[in-house]
């Protein structure tokens, strides 16, 4: 029996059709990944399910008692709390109940042998059956315990949530979600802020997780690891695949494949039949056939029998370069270079060289000072001690994770004209193509796009300006 059950359920906004007649069951303790395009809807589902959407039409409907935690993309947390304070609310009721079952117990001790002492026994039985079942005296542990695999130091428990980086208040907020031991997760990129360790964390902790979870995810390897059924979300609607994500990826492939060769062959058909009517309609040996033909294409047309171009048919994001006149060959050289933020020294002694054509990664736990060194790269971190040069007269376009470039009151195609003023709108609406930004969507707000979305309007603005080298975090 399913815990979570849509039935045609349709949503729009500003007259844009998101959802179409879309039919779901999500059943007890399954875990599932949801998948698809940035801004096909996924999002809008998981708000749909949890009440802070309403559907146009259709209809929604949950197990009585079900408990359904939603952990969306960007922290809603008071900035004034303290982490572990914070955090601990997700156990609020494992507090209440143990103080609770402490002040019955001194009841039964004062109305022991008396009338009341069985009605108080019995309450008493009750709400340490509910206080086990939710884990007994390990909250604290547990807490503990989650806040230690999403990579937070005994030392950052106190810290203000106001005082966290962005990724920490990210963790912060998952770390509350996965301890309020609810029926059913939904978790819209959990690992985004995840370093290798947590995410492997993560990953082990949702495959044992006692209740369901529904994941949004771009990674595949979690997906891979975790769920067991994928959900996709495309073209207003849904497919469900039972299987892995590598399996669904190869299910999916083949289908496209098929879809694509039908698509193409009735293409050379029609093409075939509008060239001989063309040839003949005005022979006086052929018209009728041309008519008859004719007559055929008109029926099929009315009947929905030609197949519609498959999505993805042409749909591949582009990312292109052009060539630069050659430079010198090097692009930044470190000597000796430390850096610290009072107590606590991030970087010591660095010695590093980079040449043009190289391609580095940087991998480290998360607060090693990954994006610190990046920042000093680029000239916008003083080092304490050594050099940091980034050789003259380079272009550096520099993805920034947290998209604090982008101006959320502006349009996409106003956001990418913005780094260069003297281009024509066409000109503009032909690149932004490129990064799959078509039609009218080019006008809409930045500000109104999916966290996925305004990655692509970064990702396009940052090719436009054609640099020389690539500083991306996190892209």
């Amino acid at each position: 029996m399913s815990t979570i059950t849509l039935q045609n359920v349709v949503k729009s906004f500003a007259g844009k059709t998101v959802l179409h007649d879309v039919t779901l069951n999500l059943y007890k303790g399954e875990k599932v990944g949801l998948v698809g395009v940035n801004g096909s809807g996924k999002t809008t589902l998981f708000k749909l399910i949890v009440g802070l959407e309403q559907p146009d039409s259709g209809n929604i409907t949950k197990t009585r008692g079900l408990t359904a935690g939603y952990l969306p993309q960007e922290p809603d947390l008071p900035p004034d709390g303290k982490l572990i304070d914070v955090v601990s609310e997700a156990v609020a009721g494992q507090k209440q109940l143990e103080h609770d079952l402490q002040a019955l117990s001194k009841e039964i001790a004062e109305f022991h042998g008396k009338p009341e002492e069985a009605a108080l026994l019995e309450k008493y039985d009750r709400l340490h059956a509910e206080f086990e079942a939710g884990g007994g005296y390990s909250y604290e542990i547990r807490v503990r315990e989650v806040l230690g695999g999403l990579g937070f130091a005994p030392e950052e428990y106190h810290q203000r949530i106001g005082a966290l980086s962005g990724g920490q208040k990210c963790r912060a907020s998952l770390a509350r979600m996965l301890l309020i031991n609810a029926d059913m997760l939904l978790l819209d990129e959990p690992t985004n802020h995840l370093d290798i360790d947590a995410t492997r964390w993560l990953e082990k902790y949702l495959a044992a997780y006692h209740g369901g979870s529904v994941i949004i995810s771009h990674d595949r390897y979690l997906l891979d690891r975790v769920v067991s059924k994928i959900i996709e979300v495309e073209n207003h609607n849904i497919t469900v695949y039972p299987t892995n994500y590598t399996n669904y990826v190869e299910t999916k492939r083949i289908r496209q494949l098929n879809a694509t060769r039908e698509y193409e062959k009735q293409q050379e058909w029609i093409a075939h039949q509008k060239d001989y009517i063309d040839r003949v309609r005005y022979a006086k040996d052929s018209a009728k056939q041309a008519r008859a033909r004719q007559k055929l294409l008109a029926n099929m047309e009315e009947r929905g029998e030609i197949r519609e171009k498959p999505l993805g048919y042409d749909a591949q994001m582009k990312l292109q370069f052009k060539e630069h006149r050659k430079g010198g060959d090097m692009v930044v050289r470190v000597e000796k270079a430390s850096k610290g933020f009072g107590e606590i020294q991030l970087i010591r002694d660095l010695d590093f060289e980079m040449t043009v054509g190289e391609k580095v990664g940087i991998i480290g736990p998360n607060g090693v000072g990954k994006t610190t060194l990046l920042r000093m790269l680029l000239g916008q971190a003083s080092v304490d001690a050594g050099k940091v040069r980034l050789f003259e007269n380079l272009s550096v376009g520099y993805y920034d994770q947290e998209h604090r470039d982008l101006d959320p009151t502006l349009s996409i195609i106003e956001c990418v004209r913005k780094v260069r003023p003297g281009a024509k709108e066409a000109e503009a609406r032909s690149f932004l193509a490129l990064f799959l930004f078509r039609g009218d969507e080019v006008f809409k707000r930045v500000g109104n796009l999916s966290g996925g979305e305004q990655s692509r309007v970064l990702l396009a603005r940052l090719v436009w300006t054609n640099p020389q080298v690539l500083v991306l975090d996190e892209p």
